[in-house]
């Protein structure tokens, strides 16, 4: 078994790194590795079109954070349909 996919987090800072981790957490990024894709992106769809990217992302998620709110709220959905 890989020692890596056998380790615990126990939520103290990585030996290696010297960062904590927490559980559940998906990505580990720090400021350079952010500030990288942040670069990578500017180059990609240049900066004109960054802002419009965000807003459209953004308008994305809060429409599937509704439909999320919606389909656990059993309420919601009778007062759409008008049951």
């Amino acid at each position: 078994m890989d020692c890596e996919a056998a380790r615990v987090t126990d939520g103290l800072p990585d030996r290696r790194t010297g960062r904590q981790e927490a559980e559940g957490v998906m990505f580990n990024l720090g400021w350079t590795e952010v500030a990288i894709i942040l670069l990578v992106a500017v180059v990609i769809f240049g900066p004109k079109k960054i802002p419009e990217l965000g807003n459209t992302f953004g308008k994305t998620l809060r429409g599937f954070k509704e439909g999320m709110t919606q389909a656990n709220d059993p309420q919601s959905s009778d007062r759409e349909t008008g049951d």
